[in-house]
This record gives structure tokens, sequence and C-alpha cells, in this order.
């Protein structure tokens, strides 16, 4: 799975693609909205036996990390194994090209709209 960052109806969107590049998640507005589908999107597609009865990872969460760590005397608190514990990245960004040419057709659209135009000639009889 691949994150992709898109211009979409002058909005910037993410969602997700397989290895064959077919999106496989809806338009998301976030980089955390994008992370929760993730998440539960392959929570579900696991089907083997799971510990977990949740798909949150009580870990992400600082008060309840740092409070594991005081009762236990952890080090180094694991981040996660699982593929979903791990922090995610925009892994493909079409965003950036889509707005450089965005903003510069807006840059031609506003020099042309601010050169000055000749004043017509009024003609007297």
């Amino acid at each position: 799975m691949h994150l992709v960052k898109d211009l979409h109806e002058q909005r910037i969107v993410y969602y997700w693609i397989d290895e064959q590049e077919t999106q496989i998640s809806p338009f998301l507005a976030s980089i955390p909205l994008a992370e929760e589908w993730r998440n539960l999107y392959l929570h579900k597609q696991y089907q083997g036996w799971d510990r977990r009865r949740s798909h949150i990872d009580r870990r992400r969460l600082v008060h309840k990390r740092d409070q594991a760590s005081a009762q236990h005397a952890i080090s180094n608190p694991a981040k996660g194994r699982r593929s979903s514990d791990k922090p995610i990245k925009v892994d493909i960004d079409l965003a950036k090209s889509k707005l450089e040419k965005l903003f510069l057709t807006f840059r031609e659209n506003a020099s042309q709209a601010s050169e000055p135009t000749k004043p017509k000639a009024e003609y007297t009889c």
C-alpha cells in the first residue's frame, strides 16, 4: 500500500493505492484520517488469530505510553511491530506539481490583467 497526496477539486486529498496502483480508499482529508483508514483496512484484511482486540495502538497515546514506562521501567518503549503500528508518510506527491502549475497559471493571468490598457481615442466631430 502506498499513500498518495493529490489535488482534487481544488483541495488536498490523501488516498491509498495498492501495488497495481489502483485506488483502494476514498479521498481522505488529512494524514491522521488516512492512518485511521489504513489501520481499519489492515485489521479487516488480517485472517489469522489476533491477540489484540482493538485496532488502536495504545502506545501511540503519549499519556498511556508514559504511564506504562513509569510502571514497568521500560527504557525503550516499543513503537510496534505490525505494519499498522508504524507511522505513515506520503509515498507519492502528485499535489506538488499540480499546485506549481496552478500557481504559474494564476501568476500569468494576474500579470496579464495588470498590464495597462491603452485608452480608447475619442473622436470629435
